[in-house]
């Protein structure tokens, strides 16, 4: 249970079913074609951000979605403006990373919905 006014949920099978359209055709389609298929498979873990009672009833149901999948980040890629790693992780530090990202092409911009999926 989410304690802000807005939150992320995991995807559930009839999300992808939703009107969900962004202005990247590819993000559309990934989001349609291909989520379910990756949480399946267990390759990467997609969150929803769904409208809520709050929001204009013109909004659609699922306002925008991330996916986080794990990743690793080897010590010679560790940028130099970041404190030295002290860990000994010789097949690098685990990570999240953020590999897909969109808002509903109908959700202003002034809504900051980035700020919330993040």
């Amino acid at each position: 249970m989410c304690e802000s006014a807005r939150c992320s949920v995991h995807l559930e099978e009839t999300d992808v079913n939703s009107d969900f359209a962004c202005s990247d055709p590819d993000l559309t389609k990934f989001f349609r074609d291909e989520a379910l298929v990756y949480e399946r498979a267990g390759f990467a873990r997609t969150y929803v951000v769904r409208k809520d009672a709050f929001d204009p009833p013109t909004f659609p149901t699922i306002l925008g979605f991330y996916t986080i999948s794990m990743t690793r980040v080897n010590k010679t890629e560790w940028p130099r403006t970041l404190p030295a790693l002290d860990m000994d992780a010789p097949h690098g530090l685990p990570a999240a990373l953020l590999g897909r990202m969109a808002r509903h092409q109908s959700v202003p911009p002034s809504l900051r919905l980035g700020e919330w999926l993040i």
